[in-house]
């Protein structure tokens, strides 16, 4: 987005009275003292400007009727039609009023046809933007993904209202919130947020005096931020905050915190029930999530916390040793606040039918715990009668798909060649990229690793060259010198392959003059012993991986992290632990939290985004595969 409109876009959400350069800084109620008024003079003025007042009359009748049945139109859902009549104006209504009710149609009609830009252009020409302005500019700045533009229209419109100090604090932190759930390099994210801040800060006496600098204050805004839902589990965010508050104890938020943050302090230690296969051809999986889940407990036991009376109570059940029914009885005999998995699918189901019908028949219906499935089954259906808080939580390949897709798009990238070794995993996950994505698309589709090359060549278009030459020599009846032709109109390969088949596809490549283009992979890729073959790859990889300076020492002194073959389900049950706090402190606070919901947090798995009943969205870290074969953390937009 050029910098010069959301320049223009920051003075019309601050109401600075900045105007277009194409304006004049008349104020409005002057310029429309024109013609219309009557005044001890017009009588000597002559028939001339009778005419003129009549003809100005009647253009305002005829842009008045033309602006109402462009208006019409357009609520209609006909955005061409309300275009089309819009164009019928020559130019902006004389009459003022006229103008700006010209200019927010426009700015409306061209939102609707897809064009953003031009919609914020043309707000820009309204002088003295009012209130009922601020939800076209906030809609208008989301689209385009400015991020300052949409932080400042959304603080600035409860701050119109006249609702300051704490609506101010819960609305930095609700759009703060909004913008960690969306694939962003923390550069730009940090960059813009803080410059938002800053601009609105300026806004409001009250915080004038909170800080020497603002843009300090602003930044710190992100820190508290990042400190709280990066922290892990809950009580590891109450100790976070309270570092963070005793550290910076001139800021705003510390001498009044945003709502979520006061209500940290309302945690209560949860009852868990875990229910994993601890038994059987999945022993090895239940143990690998155990292990987490336990660590993710221990480490919340690390911090000194004079003020923590007790910690969360964990029962574990084998849920290859009881049923449905029985595991829901047991845990409903134990009081559970939160209920974590199964993690088989049919089961996951099982359990949530059965809790969901002894819900149902309760009289206790106050105590609702929150359930974790370890799986996604389906759209989680409640009702008052049967209230659930459901909440479902899968290491699936799927997710790394689009966060591959979102860094995809974010480079500028829109023609892709994917590779698939046509598993069952990369079949799903090629199917989630291609929902999501937009630009063309070829496929370099292959099931064993030595038709590859091949593949890639069909891909690259050489199979297709090869077979034009073969026509053009028995159409001359002799033989012809030939050099294959490949495609020059990819941009990036997307793989969905293991890592002895990613090594197989850098000579394909290089065979095919296709070694330059970047290539894109899942966690499947670096899930091998030696990567200095696949130098520049971009992956898709667990927090725990990506970025290893974010995990505790002592987990990695225990652990084996990079060699352990089940370390996606040790991740899952560190974060499963995590989220049962979480889900825990959402189901006591949701009254008070109200819209503050939904949650991200930054954690091993992931980036977690939660909202009630429904599956958590997972994105994942983008690593490249440096020369000596480790994986290098990224911003998530570095090419």
């Amino acid at each position: 987005m050029p910098k010069h409109f959301l320049a223009v876009c920051l003075c019309i959400v601050a109401l600075s009275g900045c105007q277009s350069t194409n304006q004049s800084s008349i104020p409005a109620q002057e310029s429309n003292r024109t013609d219309t008024s009557r005044s001890t003079t017009d009588n000597k003025k002559g028939p001339d400007d009778a005419l003129r007042r009549s003809y100005a009359s009647i253009q305002d009748r005829n842009d008045r009727n033309l602006l109402q049945q462009a208006a019409t139109a357009l609520k209609a859902g006909d955005a061409s039609l309300a275009m089309a009549l819009l164009h019928t104006l020559a130019t902006p209504p004389a009459n003022a009023d006229l103008a700006g009710s010209y200019h927010r149609l426009l700015a409306s009609t061209k939102l609707r046809l897809g064009d953003a830009l031009g919609a914020g252009r043309a707000l820009t020409n309204i002088r003295g933007p009012q209130k009922q302005d601020l939800p076209l500019i906030q809609e208008i700045c989301a689209e385009l993904g400015a991020i300052s533009c949409f932080l400042e229209t959304k603080v600035m419109n409860q701050l119109l209202s006249g609702r300051y100090v704490q609506t101010f604090q819960d609305q930095v932190w609700v759009a703060l919130q909004e913008n960690s759930s969306t694939p962003t390099s923390k550069t730009r994210l940090n960059l813009e947020t803080a410059r938002s801040l800053s601009t609105v800060a300026k806004q409001i006496p009250h915080f004038q005096n909170s800080a020497e600098e603002i843009s300090n204050t602003s930044l710190l805004w992100l820190d508290l931020y990042r400190t709280v839902t990066g922290a892990g589990s809950v009580p590891m965010a109450q100790n976070a905050w309270r570092n963070w508050q005793q550290n910076n104890t001139r800021h705003p938020a510390a001498q009044l915190p945003p709502t979520p943050v006061q209500r940290l302090e309302n945690y209560r230690p949860p009852k868990i029930s875990v229910m994993l296969p601890l038994s059987g051809r999945l022993t090895p999986v239940g143990n690998a999530i155990r292990n987490g889940f336990v660590t993710g407990y221990l480490e919340d036991l690390s911090p000194v916390e004079p003020k923590r009376t007790s910690a969360a109570e964990i029962t574990f059940f084998d849920s290859n040793q009881y049923d449905d029914l029985a595991l829901v009885t047991l845990s409903e005999e134990l009081r559970s606040d939160v209920i974590i998995g199964p993690l088989v699918k049919d089961r996951a189901l099982g359990v949530l039918n059965v809790l969901s019908d002894y819900r149902s028949n309760s009289t206790a219906a106050s105590h609702v715990p929150s359930v974790v499935l370890l799986n996604r089954v389906r759209s989680v259906e409640t009702s008052a009668a049967t209230p659930l808080n459901v909440y479902q939580f899968a290491a699936a390949i799927e997710d790394e798909a689009l966060t591959l897709a979102e860094n995809l798009k974010s480079l500028g990238h829109t023609r892709l060649m994917v590779v698939s070794n046509g598993e069952p995993w990369a079949e799903r996950a090629k199917q989630a990229l291609f929902a999501h994505w937009q630009g063309p698309i070829v496929e370099a589709n292959f099931q064993q690793t030595k038709d590859l090359t091949r593949a890639v060549g069909d891909a690259m278009g050489v199979s297709d060259s090869q077979q034009r030459r073969e026509q053009m020599a028995k159409l001359l009846d002799e033989e012809l010198e030939f050099l294959p032709r490949e495609r020059k109109d990819l941009e990036a390969i997307v793989a969905f392959i293991d890592g002895l088949q990613s090594k197989a596809l850098v000579p394909a490549l290089r065979f095919h003059f296709a070694d330059e283009l970047p290539v894109f992979a899942t966690s499947q890729t670096a899930r091998s012993q030696d990567l200095d073959e696949l130098a520049n790859f971009r992956i898709a990889e667990l927090p725990l991986l990506a970025n290893p300076d974010t995990v505790a020492k002592s987990m990695t002194a225990t652990f084996d992290l990079k060699d352990n073959p089940l370390i996606e389900f040790f991740a899952l049950g560190l974060d499963a632990y995590r989220l049962a706090t979480w889900t825990h402190w959402l189901n006591e606070n949701s009254q008070a939290l109200g819209d503050q919901q939904p949650l991200t947090l930054s954690l091993a798995s992931g980036t977690l985004t939660l909202g009630q009943q429904g599956a958590i969205r997972r994105r994942l870290d983008i690593a490249v595969i440096d020369r000596r074969g480790a994986l290098r953390p990224t911003t998530g937009d570095s090419r």
